[in-house]
């Protein structure tokens, strides 16, 4: 092995590697393993390139090998250090590129100074490979976990039976059944009351069209992947915690694999329902085992811009320098790394475009959509164009840089996301087959006091809302709809709100509402 390690200088190959699966590997909750596999072909392919020049040049592969390396190391570290830099100081100026990049052609000569008076690299070459292996194996065996982990967790969940399978009892040919999640979208009075808001026309609209707008509706939990989990599993987190430890599952992990294979999804599929999805951009709500997974093509014409993922990979990279720049042949490179965003606007409008055909596809379906709209960042305006002004998402955790931004931002969302909801409802009632079930709600509110706060709807078929009642939290949703239409006898639960949560232990502190409107 030893002999190996001194004769082969393989280490740039690993130094490419490294960060991007060091990225994934922090990532990995939020972000497909595959998005990682063009920019990894691509760094492969760098450090490949540069070692066939660098060994014209040499004539010796362990010299070219260190060089290569020394390339990496100072490409993917400059725009991390650059805004190390900026950030520590809490002034810019001491991450700018006039100021960092002498340093950093210093380091660059001095290494191949160095390498250059080495006058046998075969010890080096041993050395660097062993770091590079070393640091390379720890995300790779993280994600090796992590992935293998999840795995075993959805086996688990999935091979649990169900004590209380169900069948359509209702008239008729059993409906197709719709939920959809529309993320951050707070409740009616929150909006006029925190935003200045008055969103009476579209509440008005939905109930001219049938659907039941609970008004004092709270989410019960006031985070994504939690609220959702409650939903679709019809339960609160204790309750499920005592499922999800008599089958060795105890962690967050757990958490979003009981969301990915919920009570409802497979309650419906045992009844022989069609399950769809869509990609989501969020990993943990996308079921791609679904039996139609449905996600925009990957091409120049549909998709001509980065992922997410590499956008922010090349952030960290030397590339910043001309993306930042000013000059006129690195404009579109800038737009495309310093916006990432445009594969999210056109992720949300691929599901707006696809969710109205879902109506003509063969049933009985229940259909699971999560559109990422109000949530930020905010990049539509109210007519659905795409707005880039980086002071709608420039701030911690892609918000407005201040709170005109902010408010602006979010209040344009709903009302993009408002225009283009209506008519998909209309065509998904008018053009099934026979009356679906709809459920759209927001999985929690904004933020502050209306993050508990959140728009909860019900399409019941018609105007069947008499299980329906103001305060109407979405634990009970499928609890409703289970007991009219496929025969359970799910007694309702306590409609309780919680901020924050702890998977081991309590769900996080209560919070209450005591208006008189909002009783049962």
């Amino acid at each position: 092995m030893s002999d190996f390690l001194r004769k082969y200088p393989f280490h740039p190959w690993l130094v490419a590697l490294y960060p991007v699966t060091a990225l994934l590997a922090h990532n990995v909750t939020q972000v497909q393993a595959s998005a990682a596999l063009r920019p990894a072909v691509l760094s492969f392919a760098l450090a490949t390139v540069l070692f066939v020049i660098l060994w014209l040049f040499t004539r010796s592969a362990g010299r070219a090998a260190l060089y290569t390396s020394l390339l990496l190391v100072l490409f993917f570290s400059y725009g991390n250090v650059s805004r190390f830099l900026g950030d520590l100081s809490g002034y810019a100026l001491f991450g700018r590129h006039r100021f960092l990049v002498p340093p950093c052609l210093g380091l660059l000569a001095l290494g191949i100074w160095g390498a250059r008076r080495i006058p046998d690299p075969s010890p080096a070459t041993q050395t660097i490979n062993l770091i590079a292996l070393v640091l390379l194996a720890l995300p790779f065996l993280s994600l090796l976990n992590y992935y293998r982990a999840q795995a075993a967790d959805t086996h688990r969940v999935r091979a649990a039976g169900l004590s209380d399978p169900l069948e359509y009892s209702g008239p008729g040919t059993p409906p197709d059944v719709y939920f959809i999640v529309l993320d951050t979208y707070t409740r009616g009075d929150a909006l006029l009351r925190d935003m200045d808001f008055d969103n009476s026309e579209f509440l008005t609209s939905l109930e001219d069209m049938g659907f039941y707008v609970a008004k004092c509706s709270r989410p019960n939990y006031d985070y994504t992947h939690p609220s959702l989990t409650s939903t679709l599993n019809m339960d609160y987190l204790p309750a499920l915690r005592k499922e999800l430890v008599s089958q060795g599952l105890a962690d967050s992990r757990a958490l979003w694999t009981l969301l990915l294979n919920s009570k409802t999804r497979r309650l419906f599929h045992e009844m022989g329902y069609r399950t769809v999805a869509f990609q989501t951009t969020f990993s943990w709500t996308e079921d791609k085992d679904a039996d139609v997974y449905l996600a925009p093509r990957k091409d120049s014409e549909r998709i001509p811009y980065l992922l997410p993922f590499e956008a922010m990979l090349l952030q960290g990279t030397a590339a910043v320098i001309l993306t930042d720049s000013n000059a006129g042949f690195s404009t579109r490179a800038a737009q495309v790394v310093n916006f990432p965003y445009n594969y999210h606007a056109q992720t949300e409008l691929y599901i707006l475009d696809t969710l109205p055909k879902l109506a003509k596809m063969p049933g009985p379906k229940f259909v699971f959509v999560h559109i990422l709209i109000p949530h930020v960042p905010y990049v539509f305006e109210p007519d659905g164009s795409v707005r880039a002004n980086p002071d709608y998402f420039s701030a911690p955790g892609m918000h407005g840089v201040t709170w005109q931004f902010e408010r602006d931002g979010y209040v344009d969302s709903v009302q993009f996301i408002n225009g283009r909801i209506l008519p998909i409802l209309k065509t998904l009632i008018e053009e099934s087959v026979t009356p679906p079930i709809i459920v759209m709600e927001g999985d929690h509110g904004w933020g502050g006091k209306n993050r508990t706060q959140n728009l909860s709807t019900y399409y019941l078929r018609g105007r069947n809302t008499q299980d329906l009642y103001p305060g109407i939290s979405p634990v009970n949703s499928f609890r409703v709809i289970f007991d009219r239409y496929f025969g359970a006898d799910y007694d309702l639960l306590p409609d309780e709100s919680y901020t924050g949560f702890r998977l081991e232990g309590e769900d996080g502190k209560l919070v209450s509402e005591t208006a008189p409107e909002c009783l049962r």
